[in-house]
């Protein structure tokens, strides 16, 4: 629970790691691993999925006048490209379709 505090607490930020979410628990990075085994997920995927639903909601909440792009750094991803991919791959449209459907 705590872990995924922290994870919720830092998805906007880049630089947040698999070693860095073990070293804040005070945990091994392989006893870290090893939480998610059962999740079907591996940290980091689950991380991009966390990623992934909130700049889903924030597509959803926000006005049309912030771009996709500022939504997609707000919550970590390093550029929009690889966001756009990221997206359209978990949800099956993209994240533009979903703005527009929105509208």
């Amino acid at each position: 629970m705590r872990i995924e505090r922290y994870i919720s607490a830092n998805l906007g930020d880049p630089d947040l790691t698999p070693a860095r979410i073990a070293h804040y628990s005070g945990i091994s990075l392989r006893y870290l691993h090893k939480l998610f085994s059962g999740s079907g997920y591996t940290v980091r995927e689950w991380v991009k999925v966390q990623r992934l639903e909130a700049a889903h909601r924030d597509l959803e909440a926000t006005p049309t006048g912030i771009n996709i792009g500022e939504i997609a750094y707000r919550w970590g991803f390093s550029d929009q490209a690889q966001f756009c991919r990221a997206f359209k791959q978990h949800y099956g449209y993209s994240a533009s379709e979903l703005r527009f459907q929105v509208v």
